[in-house]
């Protein structure tokens, strides 16, 4: 018998994409498969610098992992309701041992370390570029596949990082607020205390959900594979590059962000055919995703179909139109009328950044009293009539930041 190798390798190219194309992205199984990649598996002079930010390193083995494979937390009966099975890659996988091992989330640890001088240039990835390949050739498969990278890693994804944070950083998009009150707890707030601290100074195609003190994106979704970026690896580390504590309980805030990010993303791959909208009725009717009308308030459900066959449910809380007025004019002379400026509504909003500066740029209020507002005074003493100039940012009931609402008022004595 003779054997033609272009034939051969015809016959296995037409075979590996049939599998490809035939694999079923809507099926779906009671386990969710965190597969992950170890950063010893790379590194040409391994070592601590080199292998601690992966799931089985230093940073994270004793404590993010110990967490994960905690049954009450991620069992048949765990907290978040779904059941993790972690599995270690081969250091050479393809897509067919993707798919052998089913795997629904990647987690990419960090490779920081410079092989050529061996420094760590956090802001840079120093994977292959094949594994960085596969990676994402396997998230744009399927919708339901899922890749959490971090820090450099994003770079492939098209962003870019640079250690200027200021802690701490917060939600600000409501349709992510699973992170920060998601099923193991609510927080208002987390900090980065590693070596590194980044945040994204490039957004590609992100979709901004937590921001930190100087409104810097920190974790973002990648519109274009529904991926999870994060600016930090530290955010899941453990022995100073991080907060996560040691053990397999929740002992911190950061403890349950991280936790609760992987919730998300184990809901997102096992329940990938989901999405969450909210909309405000500000006229008599709203349009819905799939073009019917609303005319009430409330929690509807449409079904959008797919063309892979895997339909698509969306979710769209329709909310009260927030009802928003800022005065152009007040007296703050005491006589009970007009004496503060601050924002009227009764819409139920929060406000995130409140500010005025007087003509020559100084700034005279920062928000320090924002149940009342500005009362006119600067340093203690009653500022002097005139036009002042106003930013301010709040945030409606559902979590939403507006962009700077930025204008004058005039104060009157």
């Amino acid at each position: 018998m003779i054997s033609h190798p272009r034939l051969v390798l015809l016959l296995s190219f037409i075979y590996f994409s049939i599998f490809l194309k035939g694999q079923n992205c809507c099926e779906q199984d009671d386990i969710t498969t965190l597969c992950y990649l170890s950063s010893s598996d790379y590194c040409q002079n391994p070592n601590d610098n080199c292998t601690r930010y992966s799931l089985d390193g230093l940073y994270m083995k004793n404590a993010l992992k110990l967490k994960l494979e905690n049954s009450a937390f991620f069992g048949a009966n765990g907290i978040a309701n779904c059941t993790v099975q972690l599995e270690k890659l081969g250091k050479n996988f393809n897509q067919l041992e993707l798919d052998d091992l089913k795997c629904d989330i990647i987690f990419l640890p960090a490779l920081p370390l410079n092989p050529a001088n061996e420094n760590l240039e956090h802001d840079k990835t120093f994977f292959p570029k094949t594994i960085l390949d596969e990676v994402y050739e396997w998230s744009t498969r399927c919708d339901d596949h899922l890749v959490i990278a971090a820090q450099g890693e994003t770079s492939y994804w098209g962003y870019e990082v640079r250690g200027v944070i200021q802690n701490p950083s917060r939600a600000v998009s409501s349709s992510q607020n699973d992170f920060f009150n998601g099923p193991f707890g609510l927080l208002d707030n987390f900090e980065l205390d590693g070596g590194f601290n980044g945040v994204f100074t490039e957004q590609a195609n992100g979709q901004i959900l937590a921001i930190d003190n100087s409104g810097k994106p920190s974790i973002l979704l990648d519109l274009a594979t529904n991926d999870l970026m994060l600016s930090d690896i530290g955010i899941f580390c453990s022995d100073g590059a991080g907060k996560i504590s040691e053990g397999n309980q929740i002992e911190n805030d950061n403890d349950k962000l991280a936790l609760n990010i992987f919730a998300y993303a184990c809901n997102l791959a096992g329940s990938p055919f989901l999405i969450n909208e909210s909309i405000e009725l500000c006229e008599s009717f709203v349009e819905l995703s799939d073009g019917t009308m609303a005319s009430d308030t409330g929690v509807f459900s449409v079904v959008l179909p797919n063309e892979t066959g895997c339909d698509t449910t969306v979710r769209v809380k329709v909310i009260p139109c927030e009802i928003v007025n800022i005065p152009n004019i007040f007296s703050p002379n005491r006589d009970g009328r007009n004496d503060f400026f601050n924002v009227i509504t009764e819409s139920e909003i929060t406000i995130e950044e409140f500010q005025v500066f007087n003509r020559w740029g100084q700034l005279v209020y920062n928000n320090e009293r924002p149940e009342n507002g500005w009362d006119g005074t600067y340093k203690g003493e009653a500022a002097p009539p005139g036009v002042y100039i106003y930013r301010i940012i709040y945030s409606n009931s559902i979590g939403t930041r507006t962009t700077p609402e930025i204008g004058d008022v005039t104060l009157m004595r």
